[in-house]
């Protein structure tokens, strides 16, 4: 299987992200980060990931279309409470653009 690379985070399955420009899915950001679909959720109501546009699918019911960055910011936030960093530090990267440097960025932070 062929794999992406998406900067310091590491790498993904090619699989796991349908080449788009513009946007991305609900289960293509869980699948990037490893985690399920209600954890995407959790994070979103925290603030930790952007607002999706919320798509109205008739008798699918509803899907959301996320920035195509949300996959690197889901995959940061579960690597960072995995090295034990809280929810406010991974905020505060998030927040000022320090998480595209990866940990260290946050590190640097004083945490």
């Amino acid at each position: 299987m062929q794999s992406v690379e998406i900067g310091v985070f590491g790498t993904l399955a090619a699989v796991a992200l349908i080449p788009r420009d513009d946007w991305i899915t609900t289960e293509e950001v869980a699948l990037a980060a490893g985690v399920d679909r209600t954890t995407i959720s959790r994070w979103r109501q925290r603030e930790l990931l952007p607002e999706p546009v919320l798509i109205s699918g008739g008798r699918r019911g509803r899907s959301m279309r996320w920035p195509p960055d949300t996959a690197a910011r889901a995959l940061f936030l579960k690597q960072g409470l995995g090295f034990g960093y809280s929810f406010d530090d991974l905020r505060a990267a998030l927040t000022d653009g320090t998480w595209r440097n990866g940990f260290r960025g946050v590190a640097d932070q004083g945490t």
